[in-house]
């Protein structure tokens, strides 16, 4: 079962190595707090003319642990340097996701600006239709009130024309007449008397 640190190191590549190089990197971490544990804990050498070189650390080992913390610094650098890139790409993607946000939120406000224009344009439509609806129904009556009196105008009319017409032979008959009665009436003015 990997440690802690090894478990650490997993959740902070997790997303950007792949599982090989993981499983790697974490076996070195592990190799690496083993010897520094090793180094601490090493027993002291049994040997009682060797006592005051038992409780130093040998220079092999020195190194060894050296070169392993070396290695476990450039471990964490790069972990550093990974987490500083992901850092960036995570910015970036929040930037790209505000710039979405603000233009969605823009379009938005289009389309209610476009639906309250619309919905104005709809209602001065049905102003129009009510509006001819009227003009159709004031037409109608004033078309039936126009039959109602031009009926009676056109009888009035024909009554008039027969009217005159008869006035007319009757005065072309009077005419007649008076001039009939004035030739008769001539001849007898210009016989003399006895």
């Amino acid at each position: 079962m990997p440690d802690a640190e090894s478990e650490q190191a997993s959740e902070i590549d997790g997303v950007a190595k792949p599982a090989k190089q993981l499983t790697n990197e974490t076996k070195s971490t592990t190799s690496i707090n083993q010897d520094v544990r090793l180094l601490s804990n090493k027993p002291q050498s049994p040997s009682p003319s060797s006592s005051i070189r038992g409780k130093r650390i040998s220079a092999k080992d020195l190194r060894r642990g050296l070169h392993k913390i070396k290695k476990l610094a450039a471990l964490s650098g790069n972990h550093t340097i990974e987490l500083q890139d992901q850092g960036g790409q995570l910015l970036a993607q929040t930037q790209r996701l505000d710039n979405l946000e603000r233009t969605a939120r823009d379009q938005a406000n289009n389309i209610d600006k476009l639906a309250m224009r619309l919905e104005a344009h709809t209602d001065f439509l049905k102003k129009q239709n009510l509006a001819m609806a009227q003009l159709r129904n004031d037409n109608q009556a004033l078309c039936t009130h126009l039959q109602d009196v031009l009926f009676p105008l056109a009888r009035a009319v024909n009554a008039m024309q027969k009217s005159t017409k008869k006035d007319k032979r009757t005065l072309e008959s009077n005419a007649k007449r008076a001039n009939k009665e004035l030739k008769d009436s001539r001849p007898r003015a210009g016989t003399p008397r006895l």
